[in-house]
């Protein structure tokens, strides 16, 4: 436990004595020196420099003290008793020789002492040790003999040859003004305590603070506000706010009680953003203003790291088997092959189309198993240029090349190291990308681009396609090698055509989902519509969620009646959008023309160009669907098409 520094300056030999013995007594841990007025200043302002917390003292000096010092002063009181007890001592002597000195007020029960005793001195007030000598000398010149008062008079007449007579102070009135300075003494460090809490919350803050008074004036300024306005708490703290951050509008969030959120201002050619709130005392009087300030430029590059940082950071899968919508032979059956795939830790390639749900699927899977408590790390392969993947998948080494982030990043491996990594759209991945992914599963290690060092990896492949990997085998496009790798385990999503009996399910899911609010005679409308829809939807689930999305964006402020009209409506215009993809993907008849004339190579060539260009329309300029019809890897269509000037 903290001992508290409480110190007893006395003025005169009798207190002296008293302190001692109450040291003794009641053992209790101050500390004593003697002296009085500018003496006992001296004296105190070394005490303070060694961590005294409360000084105690007689009346004279505490008022004198509490002018010079921070430090908490608690006067000892020398009550009624005390001046006649003392006043008594010196009744032996004629009242006109004998004066009672006051430090700056005479006791308020001085006359009643008096006229007790039937005894009136002369009395005299001082303000400083100088006025002090002048009353002096003015007793001297009336013949007075005896000087009644505290230590420091009583200490000054004695050098003039008076007779003196200090105030005698009871022990009891000692003890009771050194027991509250022990209080007091736990308050202030209780309060110093929360105070050093408070600068300890204002120096840590990234924002920069500053408080001001009624007069707005700083009062409270932390170590950021002091480098945005490019001066120092010393030199800030009590000036105007106006002249250490020219600019700032506090006036009116002081004078309107109002508080003041996300103005942009200017502190030394920086712009920032700025919070300011009144400080109001008992809901009445507005007392001050505290403000935060945040750099929009430091705020761009903390979003930026952010962004990143989360980017980096651990992901988990979103989905579980109870947001699967299904109660169709056909999902059932690949739910509960998902569900033992998810107890095991093999390498597992699902298949099906595209919007079928093979994300769901995989993050299912991911959630079951041993691993779900690691990251659940998704790429899509398709989605990312080819001369980018390789980064992303095994990261790379710090000046690896142009624009290489400093320190290196890591891979997608080694942040799902412990978890899964779901590569989406894996039959994307170019041929020479493969082998290397290849390796990787294999040996469960990776090297980071431009590096030289082999990191282990613990991570579980779930792999997802839309493609026929056999077929890319075949056309050269995908590895054999790679292909038995990642279908360890073959999990194959039906597609919405093979369980329409799952629409109705699937359209009260989604409704719920984005339309929680609609009624439940819309939604029985939407869904009973929807249900009765004869259509292929080769779009799968995506399809069904969009067209239920451009349903309840229309009819969400519709009435009943005219629903039913409107989503006819709608899906005859969804017939419409689908039939010409239908054609489009079926192949509408074109003319080809065919030159008579020039060398044969060049007829051919010609052709060939035509063919391409015609699939190139039909495909509305997508390679990625070109080369899924034409059965070949998009890294061959580019050749062919970059060969043909296409």
């Amino acid at each position: 436990m903290v001992k508290k520094k409480i110190c007893v300056i006395t003025t005169n030999k009798h207190l002296t004595s008293l302190v001692k013995e109450l040291i003794v007594e009641q053992k209790k841990n101050i500390q004593l020196i003697e002296g009085a007025l500018d003496k006992a200043m001296q004296m105190a302002v070394e005490l303070e420099n060694q961590g005294v917390e409360v000084f105690v003292t007689t009346a004279g000096n505490a008022v004198y003290l509490r002018e010079q010092t921070e430090i908490p002063v608690v006067s000892i009181p020398a009550n009624a008793f005390d001046h006649l007890y003392t006043l008594h001592q010196v009744i032996k002597y004629p009242p006109e020789i004998v004066a009672v000195f006051h430090y700056r007020s005479k006791h308020t029960s001085m006359d009643q002492i008096e006229e007790v005793l039937g005894y009136k001195p002369l009395h005299f007030i001082f303000n400083n040790e100088i006025e002090a000598r002048k009353h002096l000398d003015t007793a001297q010149k009336k013949g007075i003999k005896v000087i009644v008062g505290g230590g420091f008079i009583c200490e000054l007449a004695s050098s003039l040859s008076f007779i003196t007579q200090p105030v005698e102070i009871s022990k009891e009135a000692l003890l009771h003004a050194i027991n509250e300075a022990e209080a007091v003494a736990t308050v202030r460090r209780k309060e110093r305590g929360e105070a050093m809490k408070f600068k300890a919350v204002l120096d840590l803050c990234s924002e920069a603070i500053i408080a001001t008074n009624k007069e707005n004036r700083i009062t409270v300024i932390n170590p950021m506000a002091e480098k945005l306005s490019k001066t120092s708490a010393q030199h800030a703290v009590g000036q105007p706010v106006s002249e250490i951050f020219p600019g700032l509008n506090f006036d009116t969030v002081l004078n309107s009680k109002i508080p003041n959120f996300g103005e942009i201002e200017t502190i030394n050619r920086a712009k920032v953003i700025s919070n300011k709130v009144p400080i109001i005392f008992d809901n009445l009087e507005v007392v001050g203003v505290v403000a935060n300030f945040q750099e929009i430029s430091r705020i761009q590059k903390m979003e930026a790291y952010i962004r990143k940082e989360v980017y980096t950071q651990k992901k988990e899968a979103k989905f579980n088997f109870s947001d699967i919508v299904g109660k169709s032979k056909e999902m059932q059956q690949a739910i509960y092959f998902a569900k033992t795939y998810g107890k095991t830790d093999e390498t597992t390639l699902i298949t099906g189309e595209s919007g079928c749900g093979k994300e769901l699927f995989a993050g299912s899977i991911h959630n079951m198993s041993q691993r779900r408590f690691g990251p659940f790390m998704a790429v899509n392969c398709a989605a990312i240029p080819a001369n980018l993947l390789e980064s992303e998948l095994f990261g790379y080494k710090e000046g690896a090349f142009t624009g290489a982030t400093k320190g290196g990043k890591p891979g997608l491996f080694e942040l799902a190291h412990g978890g899964t990594l779901f590569l989406d759209e894996v039959g994307e991945i170019p041929i020479h990308l493969q082998a290397k992914l290849l390796r990787a599963l294999q040996e469960k290690e990776v090297m980071r681009v431009g590096g030289n060092e082999i990191t282990p990896v613990n991570v579980r492949i779930i792999a997802a396609t839309n493609k026929d990997l056999l077929h890319g085998i075949i056309n050269g496009d995908f590895r054999k090698d790679l292909y038995y790798r990642l279908n360890v385990l073959h999990l194959k999503i039906p597609t919405l055509k093979e369980r329409l009996e799952d629409i109705p399910d699937l359209c009260n899911y989604i409704l719920n989902k984005i339309a929680p609010y609609l009624v439940d005679e819309l939604k029985s409308l939407i869904i009973s519509n929807i249900s009765k829809y004869n259509h292929e939807w080769p779009g799968n689930v995506r399809e069904l969620e969009n067209l239920m999305r451009r349903m309840v964006a229309v009819l969400q402020n519709t009435p009943i009646f005219a629903s039913r009209a409107i989503i006819k409506e709608i899906l005859e215009l969804h017939i419409g959008e689908t039939s010409k993809i239908d054609q489009v993907n079926s192949g509408i008849k074109s003319v080809i023309t065919i030159p008579v004339e020039g060398e044969l190579q060049d007829i051919m060539t010609d052709v060939e160009k035509q063919i391409y260009k015609k699939f190139l329309q039909k495909s509305n300029g997508s390679k990625s669907d070109l080369a899924q019809k034409l059965g070949i890897g998009r890294t061959t269509l580019w050749r062919k098409l970059n060969k043909l000037g296409l």
